[in-house]
């Protein structure tokens, strides 16, 4: 049975580690609407667009930021990895956004007043999928709150070490703002205490967005591909610089119907 919420339990360890795992979580049926949906998406952007909201990265990415940027699509070879917006690009995302399982577990981790401020679809096509360097999420460098920022990652494939699952390093959303570069300069993408993180369609996991993360190539013939949504609480959004009070109040607007049609 798809899961409701998450327990007292699931929450501390969020908190002590920075990130959580929640197997079965999500109704395959819900899953298997969203991944055909997400295979028209990933036809539609999988060659090269210059367009906002809409990543590329290349071999010849030396960090998140290039990724971000749009540098690292500049030097050639460049490969879908990422689309932002999902609202104006993937009606698909109402599914994931109206369980009541999203709506519960983030209030149990957030709190009642929360901002869905974002979502993402991530890929990694067979045997192209390139790295997603080590890195603290943009959000939490400016984080002006002690509350945490978390995402919700709802997985549509089987994902593995072979075709690039994501790594985390528990605990270090309590470090503050790491120097990523130095660590990777002496470890590689192989930091110290390192973990892989191994799903199944509709397992999510939870993570801090200063929980160091990243994830190695797809050398499989198999896709592999997560959906985001991001949250952060209500004061945290006011006191920062980022959003303003229209783009607040059209997403608790938003979010809100979601979660009408989730309760109904």
């Amino acid at each position: 049975m798809p899961r409701e919420t998450i327990t007292d339990e699931e929450v501390q360890f969020f908190l002590d580690n920075g990130y959580l795992v929640v197997r079965d979580a999500i109704d395959r049926k819900v899953i298997d609407q969203v991944r055909d949906a997400a295979d028209a998406l990933q036809d539609r952007y999988i060659d090269y667009r210059k367009e906002e909201g809409v990543h590329y990265t290349s071999p010849g990415a030396k960090s998140f930021d290039e990724m971000m940027d749009g540098t690292a699509s500049a030097q050639g070879d460049a490969v879908l990895w990422r689309i932002d917006d999902l609202e104006k690009r993937f009606p698909a995302v109402e599914m994931l956004k109206r369980l009541p399982f999203v709506h519960n577990a983030m209030e149990a981790l957030l709190g009642a007043e929360t901002l869905q401020y974002n979502e993402s679809f991530v890929t990694k096509p067979p045997r192209v999928g390139q790295p997603v360097l080590w890195h603290q999420d943009p959000s939490f460098k400016v984080k002006c709150t002690p509350d945490p920022i978390s995402t919700i990652d709802i997985y549509l494939d089987k994902t593995d070490e072979g075709n690039g699952c994501i790594w985390v390093v528990p605990g270090t959303h309590k470090k503050g703002v790491i120097d990523v570069k130095s660590l990777m300069d002496q470890h590689g993408f192989d930091l110290p205490d390192a973990i892989p993180v191994c799903m199944e369609p509709g397992d999510v996991a939870f993570h801090d967005n200063g929980c160091l993360h990243g994830s190695k190539a797809n050398t499989s013939d198999r896709l592999r591909r997560i959906v985001y949504l991001a949250f952060q609480t209500l004061p945290q959004a006011k006191a920062s610089d980022k959003f303003d009070d229209a783009f607040i109040q059209q997403r608790i607007d938003l979010f809100a119907q979601y979660r009408a049609k989730a309760f109904a």
